[in-house]
């Protein structure tokens, strides 16, 4: 009994192999046509897409067909060279400005004429205003844009110092080294296109693709102008910095002192500025009351005139106001006396009437 359990045990166990071999069998023959088919089918596509390539091939492809494949170490070597040499040669827009104070404008304005000429620059723009110092009307000053070429920009800089006083000073610098080779490889790669279209061009016999060619040669030169302008300006700003300056004609240079540590020492000099600030005030009253006498002595007089006008005005009411007061009391005095009058005469009536009636009282007894 127990050998025939075993028996059959492994006859099931047989079973179940055979079982399991066959469905691995038929899922390896599925999955094998699947990858069959999708291969197929993508072979099918590549094809076709190879097939709607051919059919439409854009003037630029041609245009590069026309002299056979580019090859990419001809075409890239010169922007190859010149970003191995950017690494040690970048390129920086230097911007500087600077206020000068000075006690003879004149001389300081020549003496920056000659140190412009001397360091190979140029004026790009000049803007002066004010009389001179000695008038009574406001300070010269006078805002330059000067140009500089690079290398001689530190000496000019230094210069400044022996012109006048610098009272503020400052620096900017912008690193366009990525925009400028961008740029410089941007319009090598146009070049050769622009070759090659009129290359093209020049064996064309069909209207349609001459007209087609020549627009696409209008658009490649306008473009190559458009950054031959951008490479330009850039060029510009880096081989010449550009130094802003002010200069102010001054009666007296600022100087610079250190500021108080100390609590007495900023209650000093607090103190010391508040009376600065009081005889400043007092001074420029002074000042101000004897540059606009004459307009003072003019608005005195009409101030005056207009108070006498006024104040005689006033009187003329006051005297129209008592007599108008005096004649009413004249009145009421009147009237007063009018009706003691009248009350004399009743009582002069009332009595004579009395006398009368005593007189016939008399007569009759």
């Amino acid at each position: 009994m127990f050998k025939k359990i075993i028996v059959n045990l492994l006859v099931v166990a047989l079973l179940c192999l055979v079982v399991v071999g066959c469905g691995s069998n038929e899922y390896s023959e599925e999955s094998y046509s699947k990858d069959s088919v999708s291969e197929k089918s993508s072979d099918m596509k590549m094809e076709s897409e190879e097939v709607e390539e051919t059919k439409e091939v854009p003037v630029e492809d041609m245009a590069m067909e026309a002299e056979g494949p580019i090859e990419p170490d001809r075409v890239e070597e010169k922007s190859d060279n010149d970003l191995e040499g950017a690494v040690d040669n970048r390129k920086y827009i230097r911007t500087f400005s600077y206020f000068l104070e000075t006690l003879e404008f004149d001389k300081a304005e020549i003496a920056l004429k000659r140190m412009v000429d001397l360091n190979f620059g140029f004026f790009q723009s000049t803007q002066s205003e004010g009389n001179s110092i000695n008038s009574s009307s406001r300070q010269r000053s006078a805002n330059y844009t000067v140009r500089i070429p690079k290398e001689k920009v530190e000496d000019f800089i230094e210069s400044l110092e022996g012109i006048g006083n610098v009272v503020d000073s400052n620096s900017m610098v912008e690193d366009v080294t990525s925009q400028y080779y961008d740029i410089e490889a941007r319009i090598t790669t146009l070049e050769i296109q622009e070759k090659r279209l009129i290359a093209i061009l020049e064996e064309a016999d069909n209207l349609e693709y001459i007209i087609q060619l020549e627009r696409e040669l209008s658009n490649v030169r306008y473009e190559i102008e458009s950054y031959m302008s951008n490479f330009r300006y850039l060029k510009d700003q880096i081989n010449y910095s550009t130094v802003y300056i002010y200069l102010q004609e001054v009666k007296e240079e600022t100087i610079f002192e250190e500021e108080p540590e100390t609590f007495i020492e900023k209650m000093s000099e607090g103190f010391l500025d508040s009376i600065e600030s009081v005889v400043e005030f007092f001074s420029d009253l002074a000042l101000f009351i004897i540059v606009s006498s004459p307009i003072l002595l003019i608005w005195a007089i009409f101030i005056f005139v207009i108070y006498k006008i006024i104040k005689k005005l006033l009187k003329s009411k006051a005297i129209k106001k008592k007599e108008r007061q005096k004649t009413k009391l004249n009145q009421s005095n009147n009237n007063k006396q009018n009706v003691n009058k009248q009350s004399k005469k009743v009582d002069n009536t009332k009595n004579s009437i009395k006398n009368n009636t005593i007189d016939k009282k008399d007569i009759e007894s």
